[in-house]
């Protein structure tokens, strides 16, 4: 294993705090490694992290809209808080992480349903 891969693989969560973001890759190797990824719910950011609801206990890491240190602060401080108190929802929400398929087949069906979607309307 690579270093980098020690290092995802080491830790729990993973701060990807972009301003802008068209689609980072950290975000989805963390994930793939059962690394938690708090993200700035902008682009694909946006499009490849779920934030938790914790309300039904779902998601695939943990988000923030506002671009400021406060909310970065806030979502860690929540994910922490998890952590400690909550690890069968912490250790599903890794479940839903590393499940999560970022694959090309996948991605590529959207697409393909998508034009045909516009072919039949057109």
């Amino acid at each position: 294993m690579s270093l980098a891969q020690f290092i995802y693989a080491g830790a729990d969560l993973f701060w990807m705090p972009s301003a802008t973001e068209p689609c980072g890759l950290s975000q989805m190797i963390a994930m793939r490694y059962g690394t938690l990824p708090i993200v700035h719910e902008v682009g694909g950011l946006k499009d490849t992290v779920l934030p938790y609801d914790p309300t039904t206990k779902t998601g695939t890491g943990f988000g923030f809209s506002e671009f400021s240190s406060y909310s970065l602060m806030y979502s860690t401080l929540t994910a922490i808080d998890l952590y400690r108190k909550d690890q069968q929802t912490w250790q599903q929400l890794i479940k839903n992480a590393m499940e999560k398929d970022f694959s090309w087949e996948k991605s590529s069906q959207v697409y393909l349903d998508l034009y045909k979607e516009i072919i039949q309307v057109g």
